[in-house]
C-alpha cells in the first residue's frame, strides 16, 4: 500500500503518492520474483490538512484512515472472491499479507489491529463537541467496509477480510490498545529520526504544514506490545540470526521483528526516490540526499528483512514432513546447526539424487546431483539464517530445516 497522506502528489508535497510510484513498483517486483502475487491497490483520499481548527484537522484526518482501511480490506476481499470465481490470479486465500509504506503503513497496520468499532470509543477520538467518536458509522459503515452507507460501498461483503501478516515501513497504530491476543504477525522497520512519525510514541507532524497532528503509537510500541502478545512467536521462534537481522537486533532493544533504520540527519521514508517533481516542497526536506541508489540500497535491506518473516508468518517455511512416504525412510542431518559443512545419510537401500537448499524467501541457493546414500554438502558461502533442504530419491521427497550459525 503506497504513502499519500490522503493528498493527491500535487497537494502532499512529497513528489509520490500513487501505486506507480519507482519504490513501490521495484517493492512489487522484487516481491513477484520471490513467487508472490503482489497488487499495488490505490486507496481512497481527502481530508483538511490546512484547516487551522485542531479538531477539524484531526477529525477529518482518522476519517481518512478509516475509509482506507475499508480499502485495503476491500482488495483483501476481492482476491478471495476472485479465489472462488476461476482463480484468474492463482493465489491461496488463505494466505494474503498487507505490507505498506508510510500512510501505507499506517493502514496496514490498523487492518491487522483495528478491527471493532468500538475501539473508536476512547477520549482521544471523541468529538469534544458530542462526546461521541469523529467517526461517523451511520456514514461510513462498519471497520470492515462490508455495509453500504452514504460514503462507503460494500463490496464482496459475504468474503473475509482477514490477513495473515503485516509489513509496515514508517508506520503506526492509532492506539496501542488496538494491539490484542491473536491478531496477524507484524514486522517493522522504522527511521530513527523520522520527524513526520514517531518511531516509539510520539506526535505525528503534517507534512503540508508542519503542524500536530495526533500521538500515535509508532513502530517501536508496535513490537514492543506485538511481541509481549505472543503475536509474533510464529517467526520470533525460527531464530532467524542473518547479517540483516543482527544489525536490527543490535538497535531494537530486543524488540524482535523491528528494524530501526539510522540515517544521516533528519529523514523520512529513505527507500523513497523520483524525478523531477514541480510539486515538491517536503519530498527534498525529508530525503535531502535522495536518489534511486539509495532507495534501491534500502530495498535491499527491506527486502531481506521482511521477506523471511512474511514466509514463515504465511507457513512457506516447511518444517515438517515433505511427503507421505517420509516416515518410511530414516535420515540423519548433522551437524545442525552447521557451519562449514552440512553431511546427510540414510539407509544403504536408499538411492540419493539430487538436493537442493532454499532461502526464507523460496530462492534456490544450492542444488547438487548425488548418487548414493549418504553425502556431503558445503554450505560455508550461505549467510547465517535458516534454510530448507529438499533431498530427492526416486520419486520421493524428504524435507527439513537446517540452521547455519558461524
Amino acid at each position: 500500500v503506497h504513502h499519500s497522506e490522503f493528498l493527491p502528489v500535487q497537494l502532499n508535497q512529497h513528489c509520490v503518492g500513487t501505486r506507480a510510484d519507482y519504490h513501490i513498483v521495484e517493492l512489487c517486483t522484487r516481491l513477484a520474483k520471490y513467487g508472490y502475487v503482489v497488487a499495488s491497490i490505490d486507496h481512497r483520499l481527502g481530508w483538511n490538512p490546512v484547516s487551522s481548527n485542531q479538531e477539524e484537522r484531526f477529525g477529518t484526518y482518522i476519517n481518512a484512515m478509516y475509509r482506507g482501511t475499508q480499502d485495503v480490506r476491500n482488495a483483501v476481499r476481492f482476491f478471495r472472491w476472485s479465489a472462488d470465481n476461476g482463480n484468474s490470479y492463482s493465489i491461496d486465500p488463505e494466505k494474503i499479507s498487507v505490507v505498506g509504506e508510510g500512510t501505507g503503513a499506517e493502514l496496514a497496520v490498523w487492518t491487522g489491529s483495528f478491527d471493532r468499532y468500538e475501539e473508536m470509543d476512547v477520549p482521544k477520538f471523541l468529538d469534544f463537541n458530542t462526546f461521541t467518536p469523529v467517526v461517523d458509522s451511520s456514514l461510513v459503515g462498519d471497520v470492515y467496509g462490508t455495509q453500504t452507507r452514504p460514503m462507503n460501498i460494500a463490496n464482496y461483503p459475504s468474503y473475509s477480510s482477514d490477513i495473515s501478516f503485516v509489513g509496515s515501513l514508517g508506520g503506526s497504530v492509532g492506539d496501542s490498545t488496538w494491539i490484542e491476543v491473536g491478531e496477524p504477525p507484524v514486522v517493522s522497520m522504522h527511521g530513527l529520526s523520522d520527524p513526520l512519525v514517531p518511531y516509539g510514541f510520539g506526535a505525528v507532524i503534517i507534512g503540508v504544514t508542519g503542524d500536530f497532528l495526533m500521538n500515535v503509537s509508532g513502530s517501536e510500541d508496535v513490537q514492543r506490545i506485538s511481541n509481549a502478545l505472543g503475536n509474533n512467536d510464529v517467526y520470533i521462534s525460527a531464530m532467524l540470526n542473518d547479517p540483516v537481522t543482527q544489525r536490527a537486533d543490535g538497535l531494537n532493544d530486543g524488540h524482535k521483528g523491528l528494524y530501526p533504520f539510522e540515517t544521516i540527519g533528519v529523514q523520512n521514508a529513505p527507500w523513497q526516490w523520483w524525478d523531477v517533481c514541480p510539486y515538491n516542497v517536503q519530498g527534498l526536506q525529508t530525503n535531502p540526499d535522495m536518489s534511486e541508489a539509495k532507495g534501491q540500497a534500502y530495498i535491499d535491506t527491506i527486502m531481506a528483512y521482511v521477506a523471511p518473516r512474511m514466509a514463515i508468518s504465511n507457513g512457506f517455511w516447511d518444517t515438517g514432513v515433505g511427503v507421505e512416504e517420509h516416515d518410511k525412510v530414516s535420515f540423519n542431518l548433522y551437524p545442525n546447526p552447521v557451519t562449514d559443512v552440512l553431511s546427510f545419510r540414510t539407509e544403504e537401500f536408499i538411492v540419493i539424487s539430487s538436493v537442493q537448499v532454499t532461502d526464507l524467501t523460496g530462492k534456490v541457493v544450492l542444488h547438487e546431483k548425488v548418487d548414493g546414500s549418504n553425502g556431503k554438502l558445503d554450505v560455508s558461502m550461505l549467510s547465517n539464517g535458516c534454510y530448507a533442504l529438499q533431498i530427492e530419491f526416486g520419486e520421493l521427497l524428504f524435507r527439513d530445516k537446517f540452521i547455519v550459525q558461524r
